[in-house]
């Protein structure tokens, strides 16, 4: 009971700019790079240009310029969130308006999944919107390799860990396979 409050409080606590994020976000690694990238574009344009507005033209130059350069989801993401995103930013106020987002998302409910490879940004997206479709609208994912997984997957909701994996199906039913191998065995 006292989670669902919670979350309910940063349901109606949380800003718009907020919202835009975690729309198309799905990890809280995903949702941490792209505050930082935005902090970053912030004091370039602020500060490196000398400009006082924001704007998705600058942003998308920034990206595409920016050494390492970033994935198309990732501008496709930050540029959809609109020009009016970006004009309520300014040198007085985007530090305090990011460290509010990023104080907004530490409220939201977030699972633990255990992969056994790394999913590719699609892949994410899709098990993001099974999670927010199925499990809560505004859920988080911290996703993590783990090679012992085997196939299929783990998470922890709840502080309950769930395993899904084919290694833990078949530890389950060890006694089970071996006898159906023993006596496949003994009829040849």
């Amino acid at each position: 009971m006292q989670k669902k409050k919670i979350f309910l409080i940063a349901k109606i606590q949380m800003n718009n700019q907020t919202y835009k994020i975690i729309n198309n976000t799905y990890t809280k690694s995903g949702f941490y790079h792209k505050v930082a990238l935005l902090k970053e574009f912030f004091e370039y344009t602020f500060f490196s240009l000398n400009k006082t507005q924001a704007t998705k033209e600058l942003l998308s130059y920034f990206l595409k310029e920016k050494e390492g350069g970033e994935s198309e989801k990732i501008i496709n993401d930050l540029l959809s969130y609109g020009d009016d995103f970006y004009t309520k930013f300014n040198t007085e106020n985007f530090q305090y308006i990011l460290k509010e987002i990023t104080n907004d998302i530490n409220l939201l409910p977030n699972i633990k999944i255990y992969l056994p490879v790394k999913f590719s940004d699609d892949e994410i997206s899709h098990l993001g919107e099974w999670f927010r479709k199925n499990i809560n609208e505004n859920i988080f994912m911290d996703v993590e390799v783990d090679s012992s997984i085997v196939a299929g997957c783990a998470f922890v909701w709840n502080s309950i860990y769930y395993n899904f994996s084919f290694k833990n199906s078949v530890k389950k039913r060890e006694e089970e396979i071996i006898s159906m191998i023993n006596q496949f065995n003994q009829s040849k």
